[in-house]
């Protein structure tokens, strides 16, 4: 497919001016953005409800740091085909270029399953989660357990990011909305289901997945076979895009994703090796699935350059900071103020006082992280829509640098403790975004 011709674009210092737009397109880009926004909150809100019915199964934080132990190897593979939405919405413009785009997200479901499945069904896996983890023979079993009945949902994901990408691609933001929430409401309903009845956590955790899953593919299945009749006609269409194109375009964006998926456990792995390490990875399991609720909003804002171009930046950058204070401003309403934070911690997620107090001073020091995200995503979003995604692999490479020394120093300073374990996250977020700034800096695009 020949390269798109690049309009001009304006330097900026991170994120340019953000004097008023001109033209009237917030309405628009509103529309598109809220059922992605939507969808994105539910989906961690039903794993707000996971931890909930983990903190509440056992005793000081247990079933929480194994449930983190084990997500956090299965989220560094599944993290990888996070951006294959992005990758159907750039490649997948007529019938011939989704077979082939379908084919490519499916082949790398399938190999991305098996790395978990060995780690959870091996000796060798059990020799592997030892040394990361420090793990006694009860909780390892249980993290391979978790690891051998998720491993299958990374292909389940190509799936379902195959047909998301073609909803959003047709502006179908709506249905993906209403989706992502019903498929949300069935897994909290089959995991309460599963405590009331006192099923074993791994057992409750896995069937809540695999079912909410399950539906969620035939649902997006369903509405996107109505998709087809919007494709332009043959002679039309533009060629389907060659594997080593695709290849090109998603390589680098994997390992973006795998890099943001080893976080955790690299953080993780220092952290066990400190006193107090279950209480401290269990608050920390809560803390970051607290900032995912406004990560994975922000994180939509790479959708806005596919869908709509690379012009009308100003206009973008106003409406991005906008959603983004307004998280702030939404996260910082629920933790500072006493009854909406005892509310969410106390009651709905059942957290004892010592790990409700650990949980809180995280979240509060991660209230940075949206504006730093926004800056971020905005040139992310330009590196996609130019397919020039080579550039988000140094600032992957950068974040995991930037975790590891910021917690090796904290370790070895005798600093990293409940109070300072997330700031290596910070760092490596903050690394992110100035090589996602300078990268399109460099480029001139």
């Amino acid at each position: 497919m020949p390269t798109p011709v690049r309009p001009p674009l304006q330097r900026v210092r991170l994120m340019g001016a953000l004097s008023l737009p001109a033209s009237g397109n917030l309405g628009r880009y509103w529309q598109f953005f809220w059922p992605l926004a939507l969808g994105a909150v539910f989906l961690l809100a039903g794993q707000q409800a996971y931890n909930g019915v983990l903190a509440r199964a056992g005793g000081a934080g247990r079933e929480l740091a194994i449930y983190a132990c084990a997500a956090g190897i299965f989220f560094f593979f599944d993290i990888g085909t996070a951006f294959m939405p992005n990758m159907v919405t750039v490649y997948a413009r007529s019938a011939a270029a989704r077979e082939r785009v379908f084919r490519f997200c499916v082949s790398v479901g399938a190999i991305f399953s098996l790395p978990v499945l060995a780690i959870g069904a091996t000796q060798t896996g059990a020799v592997l989660l030892r040394a990361l983890y420090s793990l006694d023979s009860a909780m390892l079993a249980d993290v391979q357990a978790y690891l051998m009945l998720l491993s299958g949902l990374i292909l389940l994901h190509t799936f379902q990011h195959y047909h998301n990408g073609l909803l959003i691609l047709e502006q179908r933001t709506t249905m993906v909305s209403v989706i992502g929430v019903l498929a949300v409401g069935i897994s909290v309903a089959v995991g309460l289901h599963g405590f009331a009845q006192g099923w074993p956590a791994v057992r409750l955790v896995a069937a809540a997945e695999w079912v909410g899953g399950g539906f969620k593919l035939v649902a997006q299945y369903l509405v996107s076979r109505g998709l087809r009749s919007t494709l332009p006609a043959q002679d039309e269409a533009p060629p389907p895009p060659r594997w080593s194109e695709l290849l090109g375009f998603f390589w680098p964006v994997c390992i973006s994703g795998m890099t943001f998926g080893i976080s955790r456990p690299l953080v993780f792995a220092f952290v066990a090796r400190v006193p107090d390490s279950v209480l401290i990875i269990a608050a920390m399991r809560v803390a970051m699935d607290f900032m995912l609720l406004y990560q994975s909003v922000v994180n939509q804002f790479r959708h806005f350059f596919a869908t709509f171009s690379v012009e009308d930046l100003g206009e973008k950058r106003w409406f991005m900071a906008m959603v983004a204070g307004g998280m702030i401003g939404a996260m910082a309403l629920v933790l500072l103020i006493t009854p909406l934070s005892d509310a969410f911690f106390e009651d709905a997620l059942g957290l004892d006082e010592g790990l409700y107090a650990a949980a809180h001073h995280m979240c509060l020091m991660l209230l940075v992280v949206p504006g730093v995200l926004m800056i971020r995503n905005y040139y992310h979003g330009i590196l996609l829509a130019r397919r020039l995604t080579s550039s988000m692999a140094t600032g992957s490479a950068a974040r995991v640098v930037a975790i590891a020394a910021t917690c090796w120093l904290l370790l070895h300073t005798g600093h990293l403790n409940a109070d300072t374990a997330v700031l290596g996250m910070i760092a490596g977020f903050v690394a992110e975004m100035l090589l996602a700034w300078w990268a399109v800096r460099r480029l001139g695009v």
